[in-house]
């Protein structure tokens, strides 16, 4: 199933992707955190199977280089500068230098200007490569030869809810994968539940339309789930209970 599962891959995490590349976030800063979880995960699997957890064994299962398993184990990982995006630097950069919040793309005396600010931090990407990246990022904005730096939203609201929803979406997302891969793996061990039901060559509106049933179903089963749980939950977490079940519907359609 290793073929199979590396060909499907891809399929699986470019929704993620997307959403990251839409947030600023590059391959470098991704490679940084997958490493990491490689290194968890393999840390899990050779305690699952009851071995010795090493850095060598560690090495071995996630492929990557003892030095780096080392280092990561031991929180010695630096956080190479190499490793923030380009926008990111560029935007610390403007703020440890306390420039205007207006300063020109460019300028022919001495008055602080985009392009030296960005050369300044690299040579790789062209200034205007990088203020058009900026500018998709909605980070600054350009008005003729102005460049405005646009401060983060200080909507504490609006933050703290956007952070909630991927906090959960995020929590969701593993425990449906952790039922599915215990429904392929065919683990005795972990009788999840992971089922769909696709519907393909309908029009637009039926798909809406199916879309709002589910939907109507979906408050009906959060009824009954909650009315068998909740007794459930108020008299076991008094008593220690350790456990938990995740129980969620999605609906998709395109």
């Amino acid at each position: 199933m290793k073929k199979e599962l590396l060909e499907n891959f891809p399929k699986t995490i470019a929704p993620m992707v997307n959403m990251g590349l839409e947030l600023g976030i590059t391959y470098k800063e991704f490679d940084v955190a997958i490493k990491q979880v490689f290194v968890e995960q393999a840390n899990e699997i050779i305690k699952n199977k009851g071995g010795k957890v090493t850095d060598a064994a560690v090495s071995i299962v996630s492929g990557l280089s003892r030095t780096y398993v080392t280092q990561l184990i031991n929180n010695k990982t630096k956080t190479s500068r190499e490793w923030i995006s380009i926008p990111a630097r560029i935007l610390a950069t403007w703020v440890a230098q306390d420039l205007a919040s207006v300063i020109p793309y460019s300028s022919e005396d001495n008055t602080p200007d985009f392009v030296t600010l960005a050369k300044g931090v690299t040579l790789d990407k062209s200034p205007k490569v990088i203020l058009d990246e900026l500018v998709r990022l909605k980070q600054v904005s350009i008005t003729g030869n102005k460049v405005t730096f646009i401060p983060v939203s200080i909507d504490a609201n609006q933050t703290t809810d956007k952070k909630t929803l991927l906090l959960d979406f995020t929590d969701n997302l593993q425990a449906h994968a952790l039922a599915g891969i215990g429904y392929l793996t065919n683990n005795p061990d972990a009788p999840f539940l992971e089922q769909a039901v696709k519907v393909d060559g309908i029009h637009k509106d039926s798909a809406k339309y199916l879309s709002k049933f589910s939907v109507d179903i979906w408050k009906e089963v959060y009824n009954k789930i909650i009315d068998e749980a909740q007794p459930i939950s108020d008299k076991e977490e008094k008593e220690g209970g350790k456990h938990k079940i995740t129980f969620g519907v999605y609906c998709y359609y395109e």
